[in-house]
């Protein structure tokens, strides 16, 4: 049912309602152990679409897009149901009640997609758990980060992961801006859960992103542990791709002298084609990388390789 609309000059008359709609859940957050049950229960009763109230806190302050001026003419019929807004402020309480009444677990909608992709991005463990158990979908796709498990890798939230993960989450999952979870995890460095991904079956020669996979992205960053977990799981050191062309351009380009020998330990081509100056000599030669062109050329590098935007390394 279209709930009654705000009228424009709401705010004017009511100072302090749009402090109240964004600041109440944490003033609730705040309160002594007597009263949360009292809190818990007007949250409850706050988060019903039947409810005027729960209409017009959304209108005031949308969690979703805390940015957004309220937007006091918004129809009631187009604001995302409660448990969404439960989910991503980690009302915990609220989301059980809301289960218990058979909300839709699986609902689309908002930034973020759905509940679960919502409390994943945020790391709430509790809540990812109940809307896990009331059988919310781990691979539906859609939302901001494409999917819950991308979303828990955003910021590392390791124990969210394994729980989707447990669930039956993808970890091939496509989706975001790195493409896949592995290079997400990877391009981060976060190896504890790089390697809770490699133990679920994640592709270490996956392709995507901007630098192509996730061997690439971990050896521009130089991170030394992360590329040996990728090897030791299969990454080919000579894929192709990226912006890099390849990942011993890639660690040669940063300077990365321990990650250059890995490569190149690994079967890593010295001579490899590709990127701005050609092959890795002559990125090491460009940046003054001596360590790094030295062990080149132990490794057969051909100095007198011509292409890239500089004709030759010398």
């Amino acid at each position: 049912m279209q709930q009654p609309k705000l009228e424009a000059d709401f705010l004017e008359s009511h100072k302090l309602a749009r402090y109240s709609a964004e600041f109440w859940i944490s003033h609730s957050q705040q309160v002594g152990d007597a009263s949360k049950e009292t809190t818990s229960r007007k949250a409850i009763q706050l988060c019903s679409e039947e409810n005027y109230a729960y209409v017009n806190w959304i209108r005031l302050w949308n969690p979703d897009r805390p940015w957004e001026e309220p937007k006091l003419q918004k129809d009631s019929d187009k604001i995302l149901g409660p448990l969404y807004y439960a989910a991503l402020l980690d009302l915990r309480n609220v989301v059980k009640v809301l289960l218990d009444k058979d909300a839709n677990v699986n609902a689309q909608g908002g930034r973020y997609g759905n509940a679960l992709q919502a409390a994943s991005s945020g790391g709430h463990e509790a809540v990812v758990k109940l809307l896990l158990d009331a059988g919310a979908d781990p691979n539906a796709q859609g939302g901001y980060y494409g999917n819950a498990l991308q979303a828990a890798l955003s910021r590392g939230y390791g124990v969210v992961v394994k729980m989707l993960l447990d669930a039956g989450a993808d970890p091939n999952t496509q989706g975001w801006c790195y493409g896949n979870a592995l290079y997400a995890a990877t391009s981060r460095g976060y190896k504890t859960v790089m390697k809770l991904l490699l133990d679920a079956g994640a592709d270490p020669n996956a392709q995507g992103g901007e630098y192509g996979n996730a061997l690439q992205a971990a050896s521009l960053r130089g991170h030394e542990t992360v590329m040996k977990l990728l090897l030791d799981a299969g990454a080919d050191p000579n894929a192709q791709g990226g912006c890099y062309g390849n990942a011993l351009y890639a660690a040669t380009s940063g300077g990365h002298e321990a990650v250059v020998k890995l490569l190149l330990d690994a079967g890593a081509d010295p001579n490899a084609q590709g990127g701005y100056y050609g092959n890795a000599l002559q990125a090491a030669s460009s940046g003054g990388h001596e360590a790094v062109v030295k062990l080149l050329l132990d490794a057969g590098a051909d100095v007198n390789a011509g292409g890239g935007s500089h004709g030759n390394a010398l």
